[in-house]
């Protein structure tokens, strides 16, 4: 540790620049320990942490219902991330991301558009927030990235899109299930019995149209964790940690 009080003006400057620089550099190889929640995203990492609400059964399913722009895909990458590499910072310390209790095989369940190379939002948002030293992504066969490997940790990630047929999503034993939007109530309700060693699921999705199904078998379920959010938890005003300016919203 470098004493401060002793160093010239000069020198204090210098280091300083110093360690902006070490900082930023840092960032651009490790995006998710620079990952700042806004008041819904940080709502749901302690629902998701904990399990539970003050007057709940634990929860098995968690749906987050959230209005465009609030961030639920940024938050769904983050999450699958800090499963597989473990916290990144203070947002995520928690004991489920330090010691994760289920199998390390975990499934992200999306529309194929979004995973498309240089197309899909999805595609962007793991490039984005993902340091690319720490994962291996294979193809197998697919036009999209459909399994990661984190060899430090031993986890798996399987992609698989809406439009697969059922046979591709069983056999394998995983210990979460993650769905970008909503996913078809044949493919999502099923996975359950491939957690036979415990697991959590969680949609991310704006639940406007064709959602009954979700409203009717899990929403009424006392082992669900819901909470809906809107756009204006993102402005700058009104908001937790908001990017939005209120008249843009």
């Amino acid at each position: 540790m470098i004493d401060t009080s002793q160093l010239s003006d000069a020198d204090l400057v210098a280091y300083y620049r110093k360690v902006q620089s070490t900082a930023k550099k840092f960032k651009e190889m490790y995006p998710t320990a620079g990952f700042v929640p806004n008041g819904p995203q940080e709502r749901f990492i302690k629902l998701y942490a904990e399990g539970k609400d003050t007057n709940s059964k634990p929860f098995y399913d968690y749906v987050a219902c959230w209005g465009n722009g609030v961030g639920k895909s940024t938050l769904m990458v983050n999450l699958i991330y800090n499963i597989c590499a473990g916290p990144q910072s203070e947002w995520w310390d928690y004991e489920l991301f330090r010691k994760w209790p289920y199998p390390k095989h975990l499934m992200l369940m999306c529309n194929g558009e979004q995973v498309k190379p240089m197309k899909g939002a999805l595609w962007h948002l793991i490039n984005q927030w993902w340091p690319k030293s720490e994962y291996k992504a294979h193809k197998l066969g697919f036009d999209y990235d459909s399994l990661y490997e984190f060899p430090k940790t031993g986890f798996t990630l399987d992609v698989m899109t809406f439009g697969q047929p059922v046979q591709s999503f069983e056999s394998k034993t995983i210990g979460a299930v993650f769905s970008d939007e909503e996913p078809p109530r044949h493919l999502y309700l099923p996975s359950s019995a491939r957690m036979r060693y415990g697991g959590k699921r969680a949609i991310f999705a704006s639940l406007v149209i064709y959602s009954a199904w979700i409203y009717e078998d899990l929403l009424e379920e006392p082992t669900t964790g819901f909470f809906y959010a809107d756009i204006e938890e993102c402005c700058i005003e009104h908001g937790t940690r908001g990017h939005l300016k209120h008249e843009n919203i």
